[in-house]
């Protein structure tokens, strides 16, 4: 049935318009009566109603006054207005507010039966379309969900989510903890993604879907600690045992935030593909990249890759870039090898890109796996990555590293005293890469960030001795040093004397 609420300041009009018709046989209840606009209004809020008869003029608040506020309100009820000859130029105001008919006093039974019919028709043919257009959503919003997916998988969520995405991220994937891993599966059968996602265990959270390119990918959302080997060997038993054909499961690195999924799913996608020697049914990318690229891409020339553009160093980073893609050349690398090579290298341009919000550069990584997966030759792949990474130069804005190098200061002045203080606590506390840290810092302050954290400690120890502290030992602890001796050292090296010469000049 539907609720029907009358608001009239006439008690006498509102009894006898209780007994005019048999409204229960017109599919109606009585959900409560008011006797101004302003006490129908909380009626309203409370009760729901899906149709209010109203009077136009009451005390407090008028039936116009009160249909208004329902509508900016955006109260979803039919209104019927009741009004008497005088008033009912006045009550036409209100079709701006779609009331839905005006019925004149006296009150006539066919006229009010005729309304409430037809308001009933109204109310039922636009529940039914609510209710088909809900089942239509519910049936396709794996659909959605593939959608939304892909989209972050490829990079491209995040780049466009301050315009046109207005869907809620955590309807579609976990956010629960910090940590994120991507993983692909690849079979021939029909797998269904909601059993996969019914084996997560201990704290493990899984979100299961088919990529474009009709994988299976699985996200997992995880606290710290969490042994995620153990759940991509229990899901890889289940499809063994589940589905009778062969399965091979490919993970990328663990990363700390959810725009970064790209990355691991970059990893997963070129595990995958990789089989340089004679593939395991599990293959994990940093064990991969570990046994194949470590000689061809270490940490340090990472680094320096970094450096070399957070300091708009062109020569450098083309160069360096070089330097990699000749040592492919020269070992003759197979080019599954060569794949795992690049990658990490597009993971380091899809990192400067949105560490600067670069959104026009953000998906380009897209175009470079596409041009591996096609396997392209070596040498346009080389000249995609080197241009690329070049006019990212030409786009990097110079602000960024004030913001960078105005945080470290503030940490650095605020934990001097922290004896385990260094360059590599600092990049892991700011969430930045180290060499990165390093190059903003030198190019804007002009000094080295270590050199920066030992004057900074030894400025303070100054400040100690000034305000009358003579104790050394103490002096050194209150500044981050372990060792006397060496703070000793550094203190005569900065300042031309030792701590206690110091302490008799003033």
């Amino acid at each position: 049935m539907l609720k029907l609420l009358l608001i009239d300041d006439e008690y006498y009009f509102r009894q006898s318009l209780k007994k005019l018709i048999n409204y229960s046989e017109h599919d109606f209840q009585f959900a409560g009566e008011a006797n101004n606009g302003k006490t129908g209004f909380q009626m309203i809020l409370e009760k729901k109603p899906d149709v209010v008869l109203v009077d136009i003029n009451m005390p407090i608040m008028s039936g116009l006054e009160l249909i208004e506020k329902c509508h900016k309100n955006s109260i979803d009820c039919e209104f019927i207005v009741l009004t008497g000859y005088a008033e009912f130029e006045y009550a036409q105001k209100a079709i701006k507010f779609n009331v839905s008919n005006y019925i004149l006093k006296p009150i006539n039974k066919n006229e009010l039966i005729n309304s409430l019919e037809k308001i009933k028709n109204k109310i039922y043919i636009k529940k039914n379309e609510i209710m088909k257009l809900n089942n239509a959503l519910s049936q396709n919003k794996f659909l959605k969900k593939e959608l939304i997916l892909n989209r972050i998988i490829k990079g491209n969520y995040f780049n466009s989510a301050k315009s046109a995405d207005s869907y809620k991220l955590s309807e579609y994937i976990s956010t629960c903890h910090d940590n994120y891993t991507a993983a692909l599966i690849s079979c021939t059968a029909q797998v269904e993604c909601e059993k996969l996602e019914q084996l997560g265990m201990d704290g493990i959270l899984l979100t299961a879907f088919y990529t474009d390119d009709k994988h299976i990918c699985i996200i997992f959302n995880y606290p710290d600690n969490a042994d995620v080997s153990n759940i991509i060997n229990t899901i890889y038993r289940y499809l063994l045992t589940a589905y009778n054909v062969k399965i091979t499961i490919s993970v990328g690195c663990e990363y700390k935030s959810i725009s970064k999924i790209v990355l691991s799913y970059n990893e997963a996608l070129m595990a995958i593909r990789s089989d340089c020697d004679e593939k395991d049914n599990i293959a994990f990318y940093n064990m991969l990249n570990e046994k194949y690229t470590n000689d061809l891409f270490p940490e340090a020339i990472k680094n320096k890759i970094i450096s070399s553009i957070a300091e708009c160093d062109k020569n450098s980073t083309k160069n360096y870039l070089k330097e990699i893609f000749n040592k492919c050349r020269e070992k003759n690398i197979c080019y599954n090898t060569f794949a795992l090579v690049a990658i990490n290298l597009i993971n380091i341009i899809f990192d400067i890109t949105f560490k600067y919000s670069m959104e026009k550069f953000m998906n380009i990584h897209n175009e470079i796996i596409n041009l591996i997966i096609a396997k392209k030759d070596i040498f346009i792949i080389e000249n995609k990555i080197i241009n690329v990474c070049l006019i990212i130069i030409d786009h990097i804005p110079k602000i960024h590293y004030s913001s960078i190098v105005k945080q470290a200061i503030n940490y650095i002045s605020n934990e001097y005293k922290n004896p385990n203080l260094n360059i590599k606590l600092l990049s892991d506390e700011l969430h930045v890469n180290y060499g990165y840290l390093c190059s903003c810092f030198k190019n804007a302050m002009n000094i080295t960030l270590n050199n920066y954290i030992t004057n900074t400690r030894l400025e303070k120890a100054t400040q100690y001795f000034n305000n009358g502290m003579i104790n050394i030992s103490m002096v050194a602890y209150n500044v981050g040093y372990q060792d006397v001796s060496y703070f000793s050292r550094s203190f005569k090296k900065k300042y031309g004397v030792s701590p206690i010469n110091y302490i008799k000049q003033i």
